[in-house]
């Protein structure tokens, strides 16, 4: 399985050589999407399964295409290209950009993902450099599609970014001008937007096109999202801009020189899912399981151990992350819940415009460091 990739040219040729180099990945997780009982969930019950997988392609080939042709056209040829180099029908790679979209109609009844993180700001580090760290579970097993990814477009930034194999655009990664950007998952309980736009496209089109963390907020501020989530941006000046997106709306936190903790919470007044638990709604597996609460432990956990380790570096960090505390669960640092595992967590250094990433879990996987 190839864990890295190297893409150049303009955005379909670029998405044609993912799709060819990430084939198996993409068959496998599109095999994985139509085996999931996720998406049975949402399906009406005299609906036929087939029948409901091909009306989710064409519903998102009829309002996703559509509006990204006018919206985002570069990133619409990038999935056009992804589509033809893994040789499976564009609808369907239009439908697992949306995944979450599509499959929580209610984010109090299950979810596709969690996390949590922090910023580092000058003050906390050795080198008063600004570190993002980012910790990702999933509710699918796609340990095998992680990639990390270098672009070098023919107009625009080249750049750095961790993904997932089907996707056109990325979690989090940093570019030529040393601007980094990374999602946290937050819950949204705002109505979903029919102009709404994948947020990893998002993040791929600020590090294509934007220098700084002010130009790159101001993009994703311009346009309606598919999920909600906290976006950190930051530059090679230091700048840090942490900017809480629910679907239809946006405002920005105060950044600390200090350190910045991120959960699945808003800390602003944004709608979000203020209940405790997944609800009766939810999936068997997912019901009366904590929502906001493992992120929330866990950071309080991790926030423990930072103080103790003092400044801070990459080298001293991730270590931390393969912590399981008292025993492998919920609440451990590296999470191995009933339906949420983490299975991604990176580091971005804007100023030297590095990448240490976990492609899995971190207590079984050897963390890797890639520069631009």
């Amino acid at each position: 399985m190839k864990q890295i990739i190297e893409t150049i040219g303009s955005d379909y040729p670029m998405g044609v050589l993912q799709g060819r180099m990430a084939k198996q990945q993409i068959a496998e997780m599109w095999q994985k999407v139509q085996d999931s009982t996720l998406l049975a969930h949402n399906r009406p019950p005299l609906m036929p399964k087939p029948l409901h997988l091909l009306h989710c392609q064409k519903k998102a080939d009829t309002f996703l295409k559509n509006y990204l042709q006018r919206a985002l056209p570069e990133e619409c040829e990038r999935i056009h290209g992804l589509a033809q180099g893994a040789a499976l029908p564009e609808e369907a790679l239009l439908f697992m950009q949306v995944l979450e979209m599509e499959l929580v109609p209610k984010a109090d009844t299950y979810t596709l993902t969690a996390g949590l993180g922090f910023v580092a700001g000058p003050q906390a580090t050795i080198q008063e450099e600004v570190l993002i760290c980012s910790i990702w579970d999933f509710a699918l097993p796609v340990e095998d599609q992680l990639l990390v990814r270098k672009s070098w477009p023919r107009q625009g930034n080249s750049s750095l970014d961790v993904t997932l194999a089907h996707l056109a655009g990325c979690l989090g990664g940093v570019n030529q001008h040393g601007l980094a950007v990374a999602l946290f998952p937050a819950y949204a309980a705002d109505s979903l937007s029919l102009k709404a736009v994948p947020l990893n496209l998002l993040v791929q089109k600020v590090l294509a096109s934007t220098a700084t963390a002010e130009e790159g907020a101001a993009l994703l501020e311009k346009y309606h999202r598919d999920i909600g989530a906290t976006v950190c941006l930051a530059d090679s000046s230091g700048k840090i801009i942490l900017l809480e997106l629910s679907r239809t709306d946006q405002a920005r936190r105060q950044a600390e020189t200090g350190m910045n903790w991120i959960t699945t919470r808003f800390t602003s007044q944004l709608p979000q899912v203020t209940e405790e638990y997944f609800s009766k709604k939810a999936l068997p597996s997912f019901q009366g399981l904590p929502i906001h609460q493992p992120a929330q432990e866990r950071a309080r956990q991790l926030q423990e151990k930072i103080q103790q380790v003092g400044l801070l570096e990459p080298e001293n960090i991730l270590p931390l992350l393969r912590d399981h505390g008292q025993g492998q669960g919920e609440n451990s640092l590296c999470r191995h819940g009933k339906m949420l595992t983490t299975q991604l967590a990176f580091i971005l250094q804007p100023r030297l415009k590095r990448l240490w990433v976990y492609l899995g879990s971190p207590c079984l996987n050897q963390w890797q460091k890639w520069g631009l």
